[in-house]
């Protein structure tokens, strides 16, 4: 689902837009202007489960976080620019900073996104990404 205010908008080069991937929350459009509809929303190449499955290959499970059996969800938001870059990477909401760490590196070393766009031209998009991390799997999942 997607709110949006103002249906004849200008958009400016310095808009934000908001999108989230975690589960039970709205995605909303945020900006220093008016935000008009933005479809589609940014993608990682082959979809979601391309992206977590390109984490899982990349992921090692921290000894420290195994040995002191920490595991969780972790919520990263980072912005989509519009040539598919991901930036300004953080943790909204962490479990440790081992795995808070982790989250981020894997977020900030992935391959450009597909962009989101508004009329056909690429936005920033700032998206949320929950990445749990599972012990008994050493996978990573949504």
């Amino acid at each position: 689902m997607v709110l949006a205010f103002g249906a004849n908008a200008r958009q400016s080069d310095t808009t934000l837009y908001h999108s989230s991937l975690v589960p039970g929350e709205v995605n909303i459009p945020v900006g220093d202007a008016p935000n008009p509809f933005f479809e589609p929303v940014p993608e990682y190449p082959g979809g979601i489960d391309n992206l977590y499955q390109y984490f899982t290959a990349r992921f090692q499970y921290p000894a420290k976080a195994r040995k002191k059996n920490i595991q969780g969800r972790v919520i990263v938001s980072m912005i989509v620019e519009k040539d598919g870059r991901i930036t300004n990477a953080r943790i909204e909401r962490g479990i440790s900073p081992v795995l808070d760490n982790e989250a981020l590196k894997l977020v900030n070393a992935s391959p450009k996104w597909k962009p989101g766009t508004v009329n056909g031209k690429a936005v920033r998009v700032q998206r949320t990404l929950p990445i749990n991390f599972c012990l008994a799997s050493n996978k990573i999942s949504y």
